[in-house]
């Protein structure tokens, strides 16, 4: 460790700055943005499976509209041929 006196007689020490990790804990998690990071990748993954989950009922919806439409033309076509035969 080097010491210079200035002229008002205060020890000034230049050293080589620490490595030490000593300490270091104490003052931040050590992988906190990693842990941010993956929390709100599960959160973007929770908000994809419920617009999974919204989507796959409205197509289950247009499906059974489908079918209900489907039903509806075959009793029409059903008693178009029953007036044919009547008349």
């Amino acid at each position: 460790m080097l010491s210079v006196v200035f002229q008002y007689k205060a020890p000034v020490s230049n050293g080589l700055p620490s490595l030490s990790t000593v300490g270091g804990v104490a003052l931040a998690p050590r992988y906190l943005s990693s842990k941010e990071s993956y929390e709100a990748a599960a959160l973007l993954a929770d908000v994809a499976a419920d617009a999974a989950l919204v989507a796959a009922s409205v197509a289950e919806v247009a499906a059974l509209a489908a079918d209900v439409a489907a039903d509806v033309a075959e009793v029409a076509a059903a008693d178009a041929e029953l007036d044919a035969v009547v008349a």
